[in-house]
């Protein structure tokens, strides 16, 4: 890169980290008080011996026989907390639940919860340690974008990472603090588009032209999101975690349906952002290489390359939502005989309005992204050119 083009990447990197800690700082502000607070914490331990095994059995009514086993075992806390604390649990291992928990050995990474009480310290089992694994998953998945992408993968990281911390750093506390889901939900997209294009492509028309076209696009899918949610009747009732949400102590009422409506926007900012860059970039390339490029010529290219893109990117996003719900989506299959009466249920009504509506986000942001090129690149070309 040249100077000048290092001097906006460091201007674009400190603008987005100071408007993610100034959105953080505001939103922790005015987040509201009295949740529940839990009453444990969850720390990290290594089973160390099983000192214990008891089963016993008892009969259904219906003439089935129940075995249960409760396993006690010592756990060796890890977390700077309790390090080298040697403590006594227990895990049940329910037989009501088919796939029931393996049971823990000597040498397994467990989550122990230490309760508070009036008369001191409890613990339970909770889960096994699993997040070591995922961060070398993770540290795979950078060393693999790094080694391909080089500088580039790097970019890529970067805005992923921003992105990340924008949306678990100010998104979600801004829900928590009562704000119009809405208009954050907007920003959001708005933050992760011009960051990640910018920190990735620069300040060129290419960039201003992906942006301009996702904005398009990620507008359409929001203003049909809306449409459909009150056309629909959506409530956002669609599983028990949106019950549990609802329920939240501390005054605070959370509008089920904007959740909803930020989770299939965010949900397609991805998908759009892809295309419209894809877009923008062969089209980019395109005019580079010819004598005299024209707006029909670029604009029939846009399309005829947006149409190629436009299968694959409404499979992933379909695909992706049908494999976030898979399992609900068997249960409810197994529960009910009638496929309009599964078309009906809230849940799935949403999981398809995601699909579809992510898809024609990717439709409305080709032929924008395409005009704009069409009509900027040829200009430039000319304006380029020495004069004779």
């Amino acid at each position: 890169m040249t100077r000048k083009q290092w001097i906006q990447y460091i201007i674009t990197l400190v603008l987005a980290m100071a408007l993610l800690f100034a959105g953080y700082r505001y939103m922790q502000q005015r987040r509201a008080t009295g949740f529940i607070q839990a009453d444990f914490i969850s720390m990290k331990g290594r089973v160390e011996a099983i000192t214990d095994i008891e089963e016993y059995s008892y009969t259904m009514s219906d003439g089935r026989i129940i075995n249960e086993k409760t396993l006690t075992f010592e756990v060796l806390l890890l977390n700077e907390y309790r390090k080298g604390t040697v403590i006594t649990t227990t895990q049940l291992i329910d037989p009501f639940v088919n796939f029931a928990m393996k049971e823990v050995a000597p040498g397994d990474l467990v989550m122990i919860y230490e309760h508070h009480t009036d008369q001191g310290y409890s613990y339970s089992f909770g889960d096994y340690w699993r997040s070591d694994m995922l961060l070398w998953l993770l540290a795979a998945f950078c060393a693999a974008v790094l080694v391909f992408g080089r500088l580039k993968g790097l970019n890529t990281l970067l805005g992923l990472t921003i992105t990340c911390l924008f949306v678990f750093m100010v998104f979600v506390p801004s829900i928590l603090a009562g704000c119009n889901i809405y208009v954050w939900s907007i920003l959001t997209c708005l933050y992760s588009i011009v960051t990640t294009l910018l920190i990735i492509d620069g300040y060129s028309r290419k960039t201003l032209i992906a942006a301009m076209g996702c904005f398009g696009g990620v507008l359409t899918a929001g203003l049909l999101t809306a449409l459909m949610n009150r056309l629909m009747k959506i409530t956002g009732l669609v599983d028990e975690q949106a019950l549990y949400l609802n329920d939240l102590s501390g005054g605070l009422s959370v509008d089920l349906r904007a959740v909803i409506f930020a989770a299939i926007i965010i949900g397609a900012t991805g998908a759009v952002m892809d295309v419209a860059i894809s877009i923008a970039s062969s089209l980019g390339e395109l005019a580079d290489q010819l004598e005299a490029p024209t707006f029909a010529g670029l604009l029939k290219s846009g399309f005829a390359i947006g149409r190629d893109m436009m299968g694959t990117m409404a499979n992933t996003l379909v695909l992706a939502y049908i494999g976030s719900s898979l399992a609900t989506v068997v249960l409810i299959m197994a529960y009910n005989s009638s496929l309009l009466n599964i078309l009906n249920k809230e849940m799935i009504v949403v999981e398809v309005e995601q699909a579809l509506v992510g898809s024609l986000g990717i439709l409305a942001a080709i032929p924008l992204t395409s005009l704009l090129a069409a009509l900027v690149y040829p200009r430039a070309k000319k304006a380029a050119k020495p004069q004779e």
